[in-house]
């Protein structure tokens, strides 16, 4: 299995998720532990970048994990236009939501780049991350035509 520090704008799209309701309550739908590990989520910039910074930490500490004793300098992902060295610094940047399907594809992407230690995924940021996966599943089935056709308690 290979690990890279994902793209800026993997982490800035979830942030942008995080704070869009997409037909239902958004993060106020999470349990309250969660929503406390994510409240950045819907402050301002300052608070959504914090919160993106503790993202893109995660995601380099589980790929230093994986790849040993690899310096910071030299972790895989995308590379840093203006020193040539990888990964690339993360830098917030407020973008529109994105589709519920590119943002459980990004949620996803990030969780996977992010499991390589305990410590990664015993992080309530981590862990309520992968809450919020779950509710992004559950409103993509739920607005599927199969969905509304199925019985319920039939």
């Amino acid at each position: 299995m290979s690990a890279y520090v994902v793209k800026n704008k993997v982490i800035n799209r979830i942030l942008s998720g995080l704070n869009h309701t997409y037909g239902w309550h958004g993060l106020w739908c999470l349990e309250y532990d969660f929503l406390k590990a994510l409240r950045g989520a819907q402050g301002d910039g300052e608070a959504r970048e914090s919160l993106g910074r503790e993202l893109y930490a995660i995601n380099c500490e589980s790929v230093r994990y994986r790849y040993g004793d690899s310096d910071f300098d030299n972790l895989p992902g995308s590379i840093d236009p203006a020193t040539g060295k990888s990964p690339a610094p993360y830098e917030y940047r407020l973008i529109g939501a994105p589709s519920l399907v590119q943002l459980y594809e990004d949620i996803k992407c990030w969780i996977y780049q992010s499991c390589e230690s305990e410590v990664c995924q015993n992080d309530p940021v981590y862990k309520a991350i992968e809450c919020f996966k779950a509710r992004v599943a559950d409103t993509i089935i739920s607005g599927l035509p199969e969905y509304e056709k199925a019985g319920w308690d039939s």
